[in-house]
């Protein structure tokens, strides 16, 4: 799913910090996709914590 992404939340984040005069535009969409990317990893995150708790 984090795949299909262009960019990884870390090269977001590196971006958000690297560009401080973006226009409020490209601000925003970088970092409306930040923060689904970041969502989606907490997500599997917790997926894979329930998933060892039921199989093990």
């Amino acid at each position: 799913m984090l795949s299909e992404f262009p960019t990884t939340s870390k090269q977001d984040q590196k971006t958000l910090d690297s560009n401080p005069e973006a226009s409020r535009t490209l601000e925003a969409a970088i970092k409306y996709r930040l923060h689904r990317k970041l969502f989606i990893e907490k997500v599997m995150q917790a997926l894979d914590i329930y998933q060892e708790i039921i199989l093990f």
